[in-house]
């Protein structure tokens, strides 16, 4: 977007390589944002990087000669989200068609600009270029969890 290219930020798709450099830097941005109890542990979001079917979409900005993470969105198999209430009772689940959004986080120096928007759109875009054995989309759904007052629609 506009917004992202007037601030040096690059929104882009993350493989499941980057999880060493990039992961560090998401469980740090969450710590940074959201108080302890919100915080999701490091085993459950690296989901999103070593699951098929895992999204792991990031927005970096260059500091210091470094590409440094400020905001990021997760997506894994509504089926791997066993522990957690709600998808564990979702109707989609056992279908294999939902991509149950784990996380979105961005740094709250860039809230307000659109970013957190292109997040989503660019997690949702990934989803749908992913596709199955049949090579047909691998989801038709978007699922997730929002704090009521702080999702911004």
């Amino acid at each position: 977007s506009e917004a992202a290219k007037d601030l040096g930020v690059i929104v882009r798709v993350a493989n499941a390589s980057e999880k060493d450099a990039l992961l560090p830097q998401v469980v740090a941005l969450e710590a940074r944002v959201y108080e302890p109890e919100r915080r999701d542990p490091e085993e459950k979001l690296t989901k999103a990087f070593e699951l098929d079917g895992g999204v792991a979409v990031v927005a970096e900005v260059e500091r210091d000669g470094a590409k440094v993470v400020v905001g990021s969105s997760l997506g894994v198999p509504l089926e791997a989200m066993v522990d957690v209430e709600g998808p564990d009772r979702d109707p989609m689940r056992g279908r294999d068609n939902t991509l149950y959004s784990l996380a979105t986080t961005l740094d709250p120096d860039f809230h307000g600009r659109g970013l957190g928007e292109e997040l989503k759109r660019a997690q949702a875009e990934a989803a749908l270029a992913l596709r199955n054995e049949e090579d047909e989309p691998r989801y038709r759904h978007i699922t997730g969890r929002n704090q009521i007052g702080r999702a911004h629609v």
